[in-house]
């Protein structure tokens, strides 16, 4: 619960680091990056690991990120799956700066709604233990093949809820990954 005048709140503006695994898809790749600039509504720094691209992609995610002077990104030699790249993310993430959130964005999402990421963190601030997904245009109560069981609002937001995080985009607080990583045993 937010107590303003408790100072319950670590800092008045989160950090929020996102982070993309990219595996060729170039055309998807150019085209999400550019939606979540043009649409999250709040400062946010993108971290990108190339799993082993043979399109073009790694060496654009190279020559883009030198050119805005981002150093944010791992290339991989070979495909290592979600797991592996997920985890190098967060390990890059934690070591990087003093982030608050951590947003899974993939390479394939692409972001309709100005200022979503500004609600989220909005929604974020009120408990610290939500994890969220955005809802995913199409699939009106099937965010990622789990039904909503119930809702509510939440800072004025309506949140439905579901027994599953959707895979495509989600956000979680640091803290979650404390010790949680993905099996990188499972590709």
């Amino acid at each position: 619960i937010e107590l303003p005048y408790l100072n319950t709140s670590a800092r008045t503006q989160p950090k929020v680091a996102v982070f993309s695994i990219t595996y060729d898809r170039l055309s998807y790749t150019k085209r999400s990056f550019e939606t979540l600039g043009r649409t999250a509504g709040y400062p946010y720094t993108h971290f990108v690991i190339d799993n082993g691209s043979t399109d073009g992609t790694k060496e654009w995610i190279t020559e883009e990120w030198i050119e805005k002077n981002w150093d944010n990104y791992f290339l991989f030699t070979q495909n290592t799956g979600i797991s592996k790249a997920s985890n190098t993310a967060i390990e890059m993430i934690k070591k990087k700066g003093d982030f608050d959130i951590i947003v899974k964005w993939d390479n394939d999402c692409f972001g309709l709604t100005p200022g979503w990421l500004k609600t989220m963190v909005k929604v974020w601030q009120s408990n610290h233990i939500f994890a969220l997904s955005c809802y995913v245009q199409g699939l009106v109560d099937n965010p990622g093949g789990s039904p909503r069981i119930g809702y509510g609002t939440v800072k004025g937001e309506l949140i439905g809820v579901t027994q599953h995080l959707g895979g495509i985009c989600h956000f979680v607080d640091i803290h979650a990954y404390d010790k949680f990583r993905w099996d990188e045993h499972s590709f």
